[in-house]
């Protein structure tokens, strides 16, 4: 095991109740704590010094982007004379653990809080109109007082103290910390400085905040506006447009290739994964299919095998390059000693699927994995696919996501991140691609390539293989490098016509496998396909819709069902929850006589938003319950009709829609767990027409959650898990909701097609009260808690790799985890 696998270095502070005393935390396996000597010298000489293990979820989740495996933190606590240079520590490892030992230098510079008398920190300063805002924490071993000043005069200010889990973690040896967090909020001035003077029973604090130094982002955002209009101006639209992408793009991908060259792993990791002794070591042969390739690149693919750490492989090559291609001399003359190696020159070029299935024809091994002839398997591949077998036996499907090499640039660019299985989003989109390796019994049972869908050979084939496999498994690592040069696939921003009808046959192909009727077109994005599912039956639906008041608000919603829905077997209930104005009862009254299918019922009792719902369903009537918001629209006629066309699937056991801010850009498009904290709903604020990561606000997708805002659910489902939770009350009830029906083992899928407007939650108000913000945080902690599965190994619809800080799935940054922890317990 390689020394970074081991042990990582985490952070240093100074004890809060002992001054004299640094606190050392690294992240670690529990197991290898138990077989650990630990030396300290402070500036050479032997120090006293103690260690723990802490194992609480912040400590195993703050280690998680160096190493995955690693479930707790170990604690080394130095006694330090006041002035000293540096502390030594070495960690030496027994027998068990291949007798090594890892050293580390901390300098007393590095070390938090060493020169503070009262442990702080500033998270954030930030501005929203006239107001600006101070956020973060601070602690002593005494209650801290804070006041803020500026040019030595008091500024007058709310400051907000709350609760922060994550330090109350941190600082675990000051036992229970009182709110240690801090909001200031106070009028937007042109303060040079603002100082926070915090004090404590012994020691006191002062902090400048330069608000000028944060302004200045600002003013430079509004430069760089003012630049770029400059060059519209001269340069026009087209050219404006070109340089923008130009300038993101390169951003991106400089960006991405620093990131991913420090996420994988070192040589010293790849040489110990050499040395792995798996109970099961399956043969996999690797099968590529070999056309006239750059010469250089096709070195470099075989090289990438060669350097494969997991080493029961064999390469099966098929060459329909035709005589006087490189080649064939260049395979003679380097591997025809090495059996691993196996190549066959073809007559004659059988086409992408013909000279597959020559390679397959020579593969003798118990897994198949396929690769093209210029790209770059990376050299983990085989070994986290293999030590996924071993893991899980019954895998006889498996995939990780991949990236793109540009030969020019030497740069690794154009990451895809992708979900575990999810079929939905399969069959709009190829979206599993490479590395696919499938096991032999499901090659014999399913054949080979198809020559009719050549151009979507490869989406013909996974749809088959994943309608016969058993279990299906993803990798979120990225272990395979599609090269960009000017003859690849990568490289090309055009779709031919034949490939894109390749796909869609292969598309509907399927669905006749599967029996279910549908309707595949073309979408206005290359190789991704609108799927129509067929009505092939028409059950009542009860429209379950909540109200308090704002009858506008509602009419609007009615309206929007009843005059223009092409769908008219529903019912609907409104569940009239204390309203106070007497129009509204007028309304009630009124509407009952214009519209036949319209009841209304009547709760009692305090919001529960919940429980207002289940009061509601025992009164319908339908096979499926459309839970709706009041402040909603459905924006056309097949809205209600393309929602039940999803829900009467039998896998499915609930669907979302798509809703817009009136902005018309996204309020909601899925849920995704842990997403800004608890949940989030993802590409909020993002344009709906547009394509945002590989088009996935445009697809048909499979989500842990989706919003009630507007869920249909069959009325057997909602039984089954008996509802709405009732103890939440208003936040995250349909996310619980969502993940109670996923454990039955049923769909919750994303429909793109059913599209609304949003208004978003007028009737209710704001959480703005301390009574609403404490109730907040608690349903907050009982997702948390219930729910910690999706929290620890995240969502299975999203990726690891992806920030959960930002609705755009932009990169997770390394300390993402120990943020998160804080957001959600806040």
């Amino acid at each position: 095991m390689a020394n970074r696998s081991v042990i990582c270095f985490g952070s240093s502070r100074v004890g809060l109740d002992r001054k004299n005393e640094v606190i050392l935390c690294f992240g670690t396996y529990e197991v290898y704590t138990k077989d650990i000597c630990t030396k300290v010298t402070i500036d050479g000489i032997s120090a006293d010094f103690s260690t723990k293990v802490v194992d609480s979820s912040s400590a195993r989740n703050m280690y998680k982007s160096e190493n995955e495996g690693f479930n707790c933190e170990y604690q080394v606590k130095v006694i330090v004379p006041e002035i000293f240079n540096n502390i030594k520590i070495t960690f030496l490892f027994g027998e068990k653990h291949n007798n090594f030992s890892k050293k580390y230098v901390i300098k007393r510079k590095d070390i938090e809080f060493i020169d503070e008398k009262i442990a702080h920190h500033i998270d954030r300063v930030a501005f929203f109109g006239q107001k600006a805002e101070i956020s973060g924490w601070c602690v002593d071993s005494m209650p801290v007082n804070i006041e803020v000043f500026s040019e030595g005069k008091p500024v007058e200010c709310s400051i907000t103290r709350k609760t922060r889990n994550d330090i109350d973690d941190y600082l675990v040896e000051a036992g229970n910390i009182t709110e240690p967090g801090f909001s200031i909020v106070f009028d937007r001035a042109e303060y040079s400085d603002v100082l926070l003077r915090l004090t404590s029973a012994d020691s006191i604090e002062e902090i400048t905040v330069p608000m000028k130094e944060f302004s200045a982002g600002r003013k430079q955002g509004l430069k760089l506006i003012k630049a770029g209009m400059s060059y519209l101006k001269k340069n026009g639209i087209l050219a404006t447009c070109s340089k923008v992408k130009t300038r993101i793009n390169n951003d991106k991908a400089t960006r991405y290739d620093k990131w991913i060259s420090g996420r994988e792993p070192i040589s010293e990791e790849l040489e110990e994964q050499k040395k792995v002794q798996f109970e099961y070591n399956p043969l996999i042969s690797i099968v590529v299919p070999v056309f006239c390739p750059v010469p250089d690149y096709f070195k470099d693919m075989i090289d990438s095998v060669l350097a494969q750490t997991y080493g029961n492989w064999e390469l099966c090559l098929a060459d329909g390059s035709g005589e006087g291609n490189y080649v064939d001399s260049y395979m003679q003359k380097k591997f025809a000693d090495d059996a691993r190696i196996k190549y066959m020159r073809l007559e004659e070029n059988l086409g992408i699927s013909g000279n597959t299935n020559m390679a397959l024809g020579m593969a003798t091994g118990d897994y198949i994995a396929l690769g093209d002839h210029d790209d770059i398997i990376r050299p983990n591949a085989l070994f986290e696919f293999v030590k996924a077998l071993n893991d899980n036996p019954d895998i006889d499907f498996i995939y990780s996501d991949e990236d793109k090499y540009e030969s020019k640039t030497r740069r690794r660019v154009g990451p895809h991140f992708k979900p575990d299985f999810n079929l939905d989003l399969l069959r709009s989109n190829n979206y599993i691609c490479h590395l696919t390796m499938f096991s032999r019994t499901l090659y014999e049972e399913c054949g080979g390539f198809r020559s009719e869908y050549d151009g979507a050979q490869d989406y013909d084939l996974i749809l088959r293989y994943t309608e016969k496999a058993n279990h299906i498994s993803h990798i979120p690592k990225v272990l395979y490098s599609w090269r960009i040069h000017d003859r690849s696939t990568a490289a090309s921003s055009i779709t031919k016509d034949y490939v894109i009808t390749a796909g869609r046959n292969a598309l509907i192909d399927h669905f006749k496998r599967a029996g279910i009727t549908a309707k595949v077109t073309d979408s206005s994005n290359a190789c991704i396909y609108d799927v129509e599912y067929g009505l092939t039956q028409t059950p009542l639906v009860s429209i379950i819709i909540p109200n308090k008041d704002h009858t506008d608000d509602l009419d609007i919603c009615l309206k929007s069902i009843v005059e223009k829905q092409d769908y008219d077997n529903y019912e609907i209930i409104v569940v009239e929850n204390n309203s106070e104005e007497s129009k509204t009862f007028e309304y009630y009254d009124e509407l009952v006589k214009r519209y036949d299918k319209v009841r209304v019922i009547y709760y009692e009792g305090d919001f529960n938003y919940s429980r207002i719902n289940n009061f509601g369903a025992k009164e319908a009537k339908g096979e499926y319950y459309l839970l709706l918001n009041n402040d909603t629209e459905m924006i056309d006629e097949k809205c209600l009709s393309s929602l039940v066309s999803f829900g009467i699937r039998e896998d499915v056991g609930i669907v979302g829609a798509k809703l817009l801010y009136s902005d018309n850009s996204i309020q909601h498009a899925g849920v995704v767990i842990g997403m800004g904290g608890v949940a989030g709903h993802i590409f909020a604020g993002a344009s709906s027409k547009l394509p945002i990561y590989y088009a996935h606000n445009l697809i048909p997708m499979e989500y842990s959650a989706v919003t009630a805002a507007c869920l249909l659910v069959k009325k057997s489902v909602y039984e089954e898990v008996h509802g709405l939770e009732e103890e939440l009350k208003v936040a995250y009830n349909d996310v619980d909701f969502c993940l109670k029906v996923r454990e039955k083992k049923y769909k919750v899928v994303y429909n793109p097609y059913a599209v609304l407007y949003h208004y978003e939650s007028k009737s209710r108000g704001q959480d703005d009260t301390p009574e609403k913000k404490e109730r907040f945080r608690r349903e907050s902690r009982y997702m948390v808690d219930k729910w910690a599965e999706y929290y620890d190994k995240g969502d299975p619809f999203y990726n690891v790799n992806l920030t959960l800080l930002s609705t755009e799935c932009d990169l997770r940054g390394k300390y993402e985890y120990k943020v998160l922890d804080r957001i959600r317990m806040d």
